[in-house]
């Protein structure tokens, strides 16, 4: 059964990738995060696409519905 997960959570943990190896699709420095998000067991990774992260920081989910490239690179988060 498939359920609707929330699109606010916050950022339970987050490193900066300064160096990408081959193949990384964005820009840096990127702000990679783990999504905690209520009522979900698992930690969501991603990319927080603007500010500055925190531990403990609300995000929102934002989706590049403009030039949608169907990967996971269409879901990023921006504080909430």
């Amino acid at each position: 059964m498939w359920v609707e997960a929330p699109t606010v959570g916050e950022i339970y943990t987050h490193t900066e990738i300064l160096y990408p190896g081959a193949g990384f699709k964005l820009t840096t420095p990127c702000p990679l995060i783990s999504v905690s998000l209520e009522g979900v067991c698992t930690k969501m990774m991603s990319y927080l696409k603007e500010g500055q992260p925190r531990i403990g920081m609300k995000i929102k989910a934002v989706f590049n519905r403009e030039h949608p490239t169907h990967t996971i690179l269409d879901l990023a988060w921006v504080p909430a």
